[in-house]
């Protein structure tokens, strides 16, 4: 589920996604990943949180800071 928007403008989805827990080893340095969401069907950039350490975003932003994307 959509949990909300971080400041670069990029979504943030919970724990799961398809069914399966996201852990940190299938997402990049920023704690994120490029897929399709339920809200972003052709694929967007977006985060998780995981129940590991850095648990919402990683080193830094995928995006620039104080954007909204689309």
């Amino acid at each position: 589920a959509l949990v909300g928007i971080l400041l670069d403008g990029f979504p943030v989805y919970g724990t799961h996604e398809n069914g399966t827990a996201v852990t940190n080893s299938d997402l990049d340095e920023y704690h994120g990943h490029f897929s399709a969401t339920p809200d972003f069907p052709d694929g967007i950039y977006h985060y998780h949180v995981t129940s590991e350490d850095p648990y919402i975003n990683g080193n830094g932003f995928y995006g620039k800071t104080g954007t909204i994307s689309n």
